[in-house]
């Protein structure tokens, strides 16, 4: 599976110009879950709401998976919503793993 991701993301990646070639993954647990497990991540933007609910969908389905971030940026919005965002830092070792 790993290869064929990998080209998937190649081939997405490969008409972009400049150094920046970016995909945006929205709302979609499963493919996010596979191109975590690849190490095909290189990036986190994560955006809390203030709701609390009793129950849902986790963010993560692994319970074994550890990915080491760094963090980079954080922004209140007048929502109240505060975005995150993190990049994968492969270089540092899991937390108690």
């Amino acid at each position: 599976m790993k290869e064929n991701l990998q080209r998937i993301v190649g081939i997405l990646k490969a008409p972009c110009q400049g150094p920046e070639k970016n995909i945006l993954v929205y709302g979609s647990g499963r493919l996010v879950g596979a191109l975590i497990q690849e190490e095909l991540v290189d990036e986190y933007q994560l955006w809390v709401h203030p709701v609390v609910l009793g129950k849902g969908v986790p963010l993560f389905r692994n319970e074994q998976m550890r990915v080491m971030l760094e963090f980079q940026q954080m922004q209140t919005l007048k929502s109240g919503v505060i975005w995150f965002r993190f990049f994968v830092n492969k270089n540092l070792s899991p937390a108690g793993g």
